[in-house]
């Protein structure tokens, strides 16, 4: 935590306001023996005692108004601390944990209370949450370094995650685009005909972004989609909205290509957990409804873990880089 002194003024009064009056005194000294008028120089350096002076005295009014603020005991970290063990944010925690050790201040009693709760907190964590776990440990090794169980833990638990990314991103087929240097993602049982499904674009060194597509196509003419609507286990969403593009081979396609908004992504995955799962194409003059097999529900989700997996590469790529 920054005083206020630092963020109201910006310098270092006891340092500057010395060379400030040195350098005064010496000029005054020796126009005085010259007998000559002040300089720019020597106006500049008397303005600059004035303001000095003048931001000393408005530092003393604020410290007489906000004694609290120029008080450096660590409180405001450990509020924040407090809060982020409550919502479980276990990056963030370490990070203002490190800024509070940073402060070196005497905490006595407090990283061994802190240590005692977290254990049984990170300890009771379904071993299934492999990124929880290792930002768990891994805050337990930063508070007690000496304790080697902790990063132990964590290193195993992130060699468990990585290999199950790995694992997610295995699954799909990819192309390399050249000349825009973009690695495209694909389902290898990705739909060719009437569906909506997801796919992955990544750039070396960036982060990846999903794509959704939802896809009309006919040998019995046009439809003229304008909607899409999401059928799941009862539950009715408006999914996706026109403009569609369209286009006319020896079949009709319609289509949207798009970014997928986060109520997109959810309409999605509760189409891939559904037990029946439906998908009406709305169009001009009458609709279309196709119930999505297991297998198309089964690309969905398997598409999206591999997105996710592809964000904790970058994730962790990036904390390493650091």
């Amino acid at each position: 935590m920054l005083t206020a002194s630092k963020q109201t003024t910006g310098l270092k009064p006891s340092a500057l306001k010395t060379a400030l009056l040195a350098l005064a005194v010496s000029c005054s000294l020796s126009l005085t023996g010259c007998g000559e008028p002040l300089s720019d120089l020597d106006k500049k350096v008397l303005r600059a005692e004035k303001d000095l002076k003048r931001s000393q005295k408005e530092l003393a009014k604020m410290k007489r108004r906000n004694p609290q603020l120029f008080v450096v005991d660590g409180r405001s970290e450990k509020q924040q601390i407090e809060m982020l063990i409550r919502s479980k944010d276990w990056k963030t925690v370490k990070s203002v944990y490190e800024r509070l050790a940073d402060l070196e201040l005497d905490l006595g009693d407090y990283p061994a209370d802190l240590e005692a709760r977290l254990v049984e907190i990170v300890s009771a964590m379904p071993a299934a949450q492999l990124e929880n776990n290792h930002l768990g440990y891994s805050f337990l090794a930063t508070i007690n370094p000496s304790h080697t169980i902790y990063q132990e833990k964590a290193n195993t638990y992130k060699s468990k995650l990585m290999a199950q990314a790995e694992a997610a991103v295995s699954r799909l087929k990819t192309n390399h685009d050249k000349i825009e240097d973009i690695h495209w993602y694909h389902h290898p049982k990705e739909p060719t005909s009437t569906s909506v499904y997801f796919y992955i674009g990544k750039r070396p060194g960036g982060q990846p972004w999903l794509r959704l597509r939802g896809r009309y196509t006919s040998k019995h003419g046009w439809l003229f989609v304008n909607k899409i609507t999401a059928w799941t286990d009862g539950e009715t969403s408006g999914f996706l909205n026109g403009p569609f593009e369209r286009r006319n081979t020896s079949r009709v396609w319609e289509w949207q290509d798009l970014t997928p908004s986060p109520s997109q992504v959810s309409t999605m995955r509760s189409l891939g957990h559904a037990n029946e799962s439906i998908l009406r194409f709305e169009g001009e003059n009458r609709n279309f409804d196709l119930t999505l097999t297991k297998q198309n529900k089964k690309g969905i989700l398997e598409v999206l873990e591999a997105y996710e997996a592809l964000q904790t590469f970058e994730r962790y790529n990036s904390v390493e880089k650091q």
